[in-house]
Formats: C-alpha cells, sequence, structure tokens
C-alpha cells in the first residue's frame, strides 16, 4: 500500500516516472424495477492531460461470474457520458452481478483508479459512490497495493426494524477457494460484537450479503450509528468494497467505499509532521446546510494509527467570515474508538435557515506528529428522517508545497434540477492566516453534445462558492446529469457534489 507522502508526490509530480496505460474499477450491479444505475464519467483526460486516444471498455458479468456483456467504445468527445445500465443489460428485472470498466490508452493515464461514478436511483432515493474494486494492471501493481490481511473499515451501519446493512463483495480471477470472512461492528459504547460469513469465492463472482441475519446487530447498535470492521481473502482485485444500508419499507439505500484499517501501521511514513507553528497539523472544510432542516454529523473510526490527537471545531458564514470556534471537541487516545460530532449543537444562536461550513483541525500537544491519513465520513440528512449519505472523506496534512502549486484542476458530476443537484467550492488550507482568494473558471459539460457553458466565480480565503442546478444551468443541462470542471488559480480548493430526491433523501460525494 502506498503511504500518504509517495500519494502526494504523484499528485505533484507534473512528469509521473512510472507509466499506467490502464485505469479500472468493479461495481456491483443490482436493480429490478424499482432501482436502477448508472454510470457517470467525463473525458477529463483530454481537458486535463490532452490525451486523445482513450479506450473503453464494459464487462458486466452475472452473479457467478459468467460473462454476460462486452461492450467497446472509444471516449473521443469532451462532453459527460451516462450509461444506464439496466437499459443496456435489456431490463431483465432483477439482475445482480457486476460491471467492471477499464480505460486504456499507449498515453500515460497516471492513475490506476478512473474518475467514474455509479448512482443507484429508485422511488425514494439517488445515492452515489465514486469507488470500488479495482482489478490489479500487472504484478507490480499487485505488490505495491497488496496487504497481507486486508481489513476494510470507515463507514456507518444501521440495524432496527426498517433498515439493515450491507456489504458486497467481488471476487477476481482466482481459482475456486472458501474462505471466512470476519465481521466486528462497534457500537456507540465501543461495545464490539462479531460475526463470520464463507463466501465462496468463485472467479469474478458477485456476493452481495444483507446483515439481516445478523439479529444480534439490532440490540447492540440500539437505534444509533455504528461501524464495521470487515477481514477479507487474499484476492487479485484491489479490497475497496461498496457497502451501505437499505431500508426494507421505502427500498431506498446509501452507499459509500470501505477503507483502509491503519491500527498496526506504525512506520514514520504512516505518521505526518507539521512543518513549523504557522500551519495546523491537518485540517478539513466541510459543508454544514442549513441547521433548520438538515442534520450534519462527522464520524470518526477507530481505524487511525496509534496517536494521541484532539479535533477543534471552527464555523463560517459562506463569504469566509469566522463566526466561532470550540476547542477540543474531541479527544483521541492510542485506543481506536468510533465516535462523532453532532454539528447542529454548535450552530445555536445562528440563523438555522442559513448555510454555513465547518472546519475540523487535528491538533496533538503530545508530539509534533499524527497519523498521515485522517479518513471521516460526512452524513447529511433531513431531520424528518431517511438515511442520510456517508461521504468518505480525508483531512489534509499541513503541506507547504502545496503553496508551490500555481494551478488547481478539480471536477464533479452536476446533478439534474431534478434532484436539486448541487456542488459545494471550497478554499481553504490547514494554515492559521491563510489569506489566498481563489480566481476559478467553472465550465459546465452536458451529455448530449460538446457544447459547455462558463461562469468566473471567485472564492475569498475559507469561503465556499455553492453552484446549484437552476435557470440557466438546468436550461442547459435538459434534466440530464453533466460535470462541472473547476481551473483554479489556487491549489487549495475542494469539492462536494450533492442531491436532494423528491422523498427528501440526501445523496452525495466528494469531487475528483
Amino acid at each position: 500500500m502506498k503511504s500518504y507522502e509517495e500519494h502526494l508526490k504523484s499528485l505533484l509530480n507534473p512528469s509521473p516516472s512510472s507509466s499506467c496505460n490502464r485505469a479500472s474499477a468493479i461495481f456491483p450491479i443490482f436493480f429490478d424495477c424499482n432501482r436502477s444505475m448508472k454510470l457517470l464519467f467525463f473525458n477529463y483526460w483530454k481537458v486535463k492531460r490532452g490525451i486523445d486516444h482513450i479506450l473503453c471498455r464494459l464487462y458486466i458479468r452475472d452473479l457467478h461470474g459468467n460473462k454476460i456483456l462486452n461492450k467497446c467504445f472509444y471516449v473521443e468527445e469532451v462532453r459527460a457520458y451516462s450509461i444506464n445500465l439496466s437499459e443496456l443489460i435489456g431490463k431483465r428485472y432483477p439482475f445482480g452481478g457486476s460491471l467492471e470498466i477499464e480505460f486504456a490508452s499507449p498515453e500515460n493515464l497516471v492513475f490506476p483508479y478512473p474518475a467514474v461514478v455509479v448512482q443507484y436511483i429508485g422511488n425514494h432515493f439517488s445515492t452515489f459512490v465514486h469507488s470500488a474494486q479495482r482489478s490489479y494492471n500487472d504484478e507490480e501493481d499487485f505488490s505495491i497495493n497488496q496487504r497481507p490481511l486486508a481489513i476494510e473499515s470507515g463507514f456507518n451501519i444501521y440495524a432496527d426494524e426498517e433498515t439493515d446493512p450491507f456489504i458486497t463483495y467481488i471476487n477476481g480471477s482466482k481459482e475456486d477457494y472458501k474462505q471466512a470472512v470476519q465481521l466486528a461492528a462497534y457500537n456507540s459504547d465501543q461495545k464490539v460484537i462479531g460475526s463470520s460469513l464463507e463466501l465462496d469465492c468463485q472467479p469474478n463472482q458477485t456476493e452481495y450479503i444483507s446483515l439481516a441475519y445478523w439479529k444480534e446487530l439490532k440490540s447492540h447498535l440500539n437505534g444509533k450509528a455504528g461501524c464495521m470492521k470487515i477481514s477479507l481473502p487474499h484476492s487479485k482485485t484491489f479490497p475497496r468494497l461498496l457497502v451501505g444500508n437499505r431500508n426494507h419499507t421505502t427500498g431506498s439505500m446509501s452507499v459509500t467505499h470501505t477503507y483502509y484499517d491503519l491500527t498496526k501501521k506504525v512506520e514514520p511514513s504512516d505518521y505526518w509532521m507539521t512543518p513549523d507553528d504557522s500551519w495546523q497539523p491537518a485540517a478539513l472544510m466541510l459543508p454544514l446546510m442549513s441547521p433548520a432542516s438538515y442534520i450534519t454529523r462527522a464520524y470518526f473510526y477507530p481505524i487511525y494509527s496509534p496517536s494521541q490527537f484532539s479535533i477543534d471545531l471552527e464555523i463560517y458564514n459562506l463569504d469566509g467570515s469566522f463566526i466561532k470556534k470550540a476547542e477540543s471537541v474531541l479527544q483521541f487516545t492510542k485506543n481506536a474508538s468510533f465516535t462523532w460530532l453532532d454539528l447542529s449543537k454548535y450552530t445555536e444562536g445562528l440563523d438555522a435557515s442559513k448555510h454555513y461550513t465547518f472546519k475540523m483541525i487535528a491538533t496533538s500537544k503530545a508530539s509534533k506528529f499524527i497519523p498521515s491519513r485522517l479518513k471521516v465520513s460526512l452524513d447529511i440528512g433531513l431531520k424528518t428522517g431517511g438515511l442520510p449519505c456517508n461521504i468518505c472523506t480525508n483531512f489534509y496534512p499541513a503541506n507547504p508545497s502545496l503553496e508551490t502549486k500555481k494551478t488547481a484542476f478539480r471536477w464533479a458530476p452536476m446533478m439534474p434540477a431534478s434532484l436539486s443537484g448541487s456542488i459545494w467550492c471550497h478554499n481553504d488550507a490547514p494554515k492559521k492566516d491563510y489569506q489566498k482568494t481563489a480566481l476559478i473558471k467553472a465550465t459546465f459539460y452536458r451529455q448530449r453534445d460538446e457544447k459547455t457553458l462558463q461562469r468566473e466565480i471567485k472564492i475569498p480565503p475559507r469561503g465556499t462558492y455553492v453552484i446549484e442546478s437552476k435557470d440557466e444551468l438546468s436550461h442547459f443541462l435538459d434534466q440530464e446529469t453533466g460535470w462541472c470542471t473547476l481551473e483554479s488559480d489556487n491549489s487549495f480548493i475542494t469539492t462536494y457534489y450533492f442531491t436532494q430526491h423528491s422523498s427528501g433523501m440526501i445523496g452525495g460525494d466528494h469531487g475528483f
């Protein structure tokens, strides 16, 4: 597994030394007459890197791993691409299996994971995820990213009379074998219960595993969110799983992806040193939708490299003006724990109808070092109920080298007005006296042709700009999913995108 420092080097290097000519991802397929699935992507290779020759292959397999469709086409146009899987297969209801998408080029694609999104949508929900499993490109790829014992975690589970969590697993091309999967469920009182499963693991087989069978979960979680760790069999696929929760009454579901368990990672490269006192060790700015209508929570998981650190909280208006600060709202010891922040408790006295942002700052009084990977989940949901989104994101460690980066290129799907699509763009850095404005050219792309719509955006330091699918933009997209690129003179910009289904359920993820 690459260290965070190695990952940053690959991001900052304008001429990567290693060549990647294939990028792929594997997602589970499950749809019926009430649920459909779409694959969404944008030809960022041409816009960002000037790559003209991209070949896309789609492989669709049934639950047993049998290939039922093989589609190949060139990605040549600079536009939004959307593929409805139910239409592609022929509306065989119900259908379960997997989709493998791969992009190939004689030119360097740089990253083995492509920037693609899958959307699961139904009568009562819309939910997204940008990452799941992938097949390794070669033995070098496998050796760099393999882990002797793959333990995945970093997502919320719910279990009550209406809702159960689920996990999915897609085996690689390995020979037939059976192997146990170990599950550990954590509750808000830090108590843990375990269970185990046996997977058939036929080549390319898809396992959709509802945890409704685990009767102890309901009493264990006691109506609150919990989290889980999953010990996986060794496979020829990258062990990042699509997981989530499903409401059986409405049929709605919310999906996300798993993340590394790093509690055994204690090498120097697993920690990050604060460069000097002008920087915060690590920070993350996130949306805080109007507290009158929405619940916003940030979840922390028992997956970090052992360390002592605390979380400070700052709240800002969208124009970047500071409102208030709360210090040491959470304390972490070397003993891993599952906990969360309910942001609504920190908005008392504010106009509850307005949007805000909150900034979480990780600090350590015991050491200059903190874990280099601090993964959290952002949950936003309506107060009236329904499953919240569960967005996997990370703190940004203090990194002065990013100040030398003259530009930034970000992109995210722009959802249509029928789903109240929005993109939140933040301008912030883990620096105590951050003062840099972001000047951004936003370009919108649609599905039907290569026409574009552009806007000039200016975001003050610690400010946020919210793009909504309304008026001219809504007319341009014409009720289809588009994409938005953000070309900035400032490297410290981050994005999140959201939908709000007519049922009220929130879907979302971070941008690329």
